[in-house]
């Protein structure tokens, strides 16, 4: 069966160093990449079928589509997944999408379990737990099955949890004590360790200093009762200041030594 009839009869074809143009005899213009170009026999005088077309526009979009990946991956990594997002953006085809992947994949510009590698050298670095890790690959485009590949030692999980203690012991060092290890826990957790691992590494806070708790809670009492005196008073002032102060996490017999050395009732 003969190819359909477009009309289209080539009258001009001009090499470029970067495309090819093409210029047909009803003075419609076509650009193509040097790929398409050399892949079908073109000459002045020759008639394109719709089939022809088509060939060499898909030629030219998955080079185009190749050139808009490679871009991308010489300014950053991208997982298999996140580089399709950025393809079908383009409005590519599945066809073309999965062409380009299977490309990058072959010459290992794309490699999922080497990014998984290279993230969880990135991640022991800033001291991430296996909650955190897990979230972030997902959100990179790891697929959940990859990411279910990986194992996590529960010894090596508190080991990095309890490095962290020194330095955010002094982060929340202007808390009270049992602020600052509800804040420490918090901060745990928001770093992707399990509540289990969490909870095992409270254990390893310094113990209490006294005197610098007693030094807080006076920092702490004279500006709440500087903030409520000119709204409150009695009773109600000093319930206020109470409650606000064992939000801060304070002992009650710490309160009550503080307030009750300035007078106040209970």
């Amino acid at each position: 069966m003969p190819k359909g009839n477009t009309g289209k009869i080539i009258k001009k074809i001009r090499l470029n160093k970067k495309n090819v143009s093409i210029t047909f005899t009803d003075g419609e213009k076509l650009s193509i990449s040097q790929e398409a170009y050399v892949s079908a026999y073109l000459y002045e005088g020759k008639e394109l079928s719709k089939e022809d077309l088509e060939k060499l526009d898909r030629i030219t979009s998955v080079k185009k589509l190749s050139e808009y990946a490679l871009s991308l991956l010489m300014k950053n990594h991208y997982t298999e997944w996140k580089m399709r997002e950025k393809l079908y953006a383009k409005e590519a085809t599945k066809e073309d999408v999965d062409y380009i992947i299977k490309r990058l994949k072959s010459i290992d510009l794309i490699d999922d379990r080497a990014y998984i590698e290279d993230y969880l050298g990135y991640a022991e670095e800033k001291g991430y737990g296996k909650n955190k890790i897990k979230q972030e690959l997902l959100k990179k485009g790891i697929f959940a099955e990859e990411i279910d590949k990986i194992r996590f030692d529960e010894v090596e999980e508190k080991k990095k949890a309890k490095a962290l203690i020194p330095n955010l012991e002094k982060k929340f060092s202007k808390y009270s004590y049992e602020q600052k290890k509800q804040h420490v826990y918090a901060a745990l957790l928001n770093r992707g360790f399990s509540h289990e691992v969490a909870s095992s590494c409270l254990n390893n806070i310094s113990h209490i200093n006294e005197k610098d708790e007693q030094n807080k809670i006076k920092i702490d009492y004279k500006n709440v009762y500087s903030r409520y005196k000119q709204k409150y008073d009695g009773r109600e002032l000093n319930d206020k200041i109470f409650q606000t102060l064992r939000r801060k996490g304070y002992r009650v017999s710490d309160i009550k030594r503080v307030m009750g050395g300035n007078n106040y009732d209970f």
